[in-house]
């Protein structure tokens, strides 16, 4: 809406009272604490992971699929699955290893700081997730 349309419509409607102008002056959302992986409350093992990819593409993958996963460094973490890598960078992600190994992760998310608080200091943080094809891994 132009703001010649907004003077027309508030000539007729008045001005908005001001608890409605506060609401619209927030953030659409608030930002929410960050976790780089969602783990199954249960302690369960999960049948899928979903991955959220930094382009935001996303993807739910079986543990059936994933064949390997590889730690060169600490700020590395790459899933070898069966058409591909799932490839993280990152701080402190050999801290996930444990969770994927016992498939009781549910979801690994980028750390976005527009949508999320700062992480603390010693929790693990993905920076990047992409996918690699197989050619391409």
């Amino acid at each position: 809406m132009s703001d010649d349309n907004v003077t027309s419509l508030l000539r007729f409607t008045g001005p908005l009272p001001p608890e409605q102008a506060a609401r619209l002056e927030r953030p659409e959302f608030e930002k929410v604490p960050y976790l780089a992986a969602e783990i199954d409350r249960t302690g369960a093992r999960v049948p899928r992971l979903r991955v959220m990819y930094s382009n935001g593409d996303v993807a739910v993958i079986a543990y059936a699929a994933i064949l390997e996963a590889i730690s060169t460094a600490p700020e590395y973490v790459s899933l070898i699955c069966t058409t591909g890598a799932v490839v993280m960078r990152g701080e402190g992600l050999r801290a996930l290893l444990d969770a994927l190994q016992d498939e009781t992760v549910r979801a690994l998310v980028p750390f976005d700081p527009e949508r999320h608080e700062a992480p603390d200091d010693s929790a693990p943080v993905i920076d990047n997730i992409e996918y690699k094809r197989g050619g391409q891994a």
